[in-house]
């Protein structure tokens, strides 16, 4: 009797432990728990420590409240312009357990991984692109050669004021070298004809004078001579035979003051 006893203690303290056991739990932190009692909903354990009743209460579902992907097949959508496009995303929801909200999710957001358009808007894309790039190349071209141009212009401008610029300074030059020139000729020419006038002024002068002219004058018609056939005669005989005989009085008065 008392081997019967020990028993029927040890089943009900298996019983109370499994009973206490089974009505511990402990739900994850963003978890959600559905309690059923006897098939019907009785409520949601919170996450942390929480009691139900063994045997009477179960755990009917178990819910995630952390956001969840769900990946969306591809649609087809039309844009404003009417263009058909397929759209592949995926769709993130959040599961709440309230009664207020509809059907007590949450959705978050939607993330578009893939548009595919039609084949032929995507040839019109292409030659769009294409079109626009030549577009920019043919811009680019042309203000290139138009820069060109305008080195070109703005060089050959230089180059013709650089010129102008020489020549200006060169006439410059030439003009104050030619003024220099004359200015030394005419200085010259100057203190030439002062020192003749000072040499006739002085003793003598007025006799050397007559003299040199007499000699030109015979010289002269010696070199007509030469160059000629042609037999020249003075206009005034009397006034060669004068300017001779001036000549050489000219000359004894030289020898005798030498002398």
């Amino acid at each position: 009797m008392q081997a019967g006893f020990s028993i029927v203690t040890f089943v009900i303290f298996i019983v109370i432990l499994i009973g206490i056991v089974k009505a511990i739990r402990v739900v994850p932190q963003q978890r959600a728990w559905v309690v059923e009692r006897l098939g019907r909903f009785y409520g949601v354990l919170a996450p942390g420590l929480n009691f139900v009743v063994p045997f009477f209460d179960r755990i009917a579902y178990r819910h995630d409240l952390r956001e969840t992907p769900l990946d969306v097949p591809p649609q087809v959508c039309i844009t404003r312009d009417n263009t058909q496009l397929q759209v592949d995303g995926i769709l993130y929801f959040q599961v709440l357990d309230a009664a207020a909200p509809n059907w007590g999710v949450k959705v978050l957001r939607y993330e578009i991984k893939d548009l595919t358009p039609p084949a032929e808007i995507l040839r019109a894309m292409q030659a769009q692109i294409t079109a626009e790039r030549e577009k920019r190349a043919v811009i680019a071209t042309s203000e290139g050669r138009r820069q060109e141009q305008i080195n070109i212009a703005q060089g050959a401008r230089e180059a013709a004021i650089a010129q102008s610029e020489g020549a200006k300074q060169a006439e410059i030059n030439n003009a104050q070298g030619q003024a220099a020139a004359i200015l030394a000729l005419a200085e010259a020419n100057a203190k030439a004809i002062r020192q003749v006038a000072d040499a006739i002024a002085g003793p003598g002068g007025a006799s050397a004078v007559n003299l040199k002219v007499a000699e030109e004058y015979i010289a002269q018609f010696g070199n007509l001579a030469k160059t000629t056939n042609t037999v020249i005669v003075p206009a005034n005989v009397a006034d060669v035979a004068g300017l001779i005989a001036t000549a050489l009085s000219v000359v004894r008065a030289t020898a005798g003051a030498t002398a």
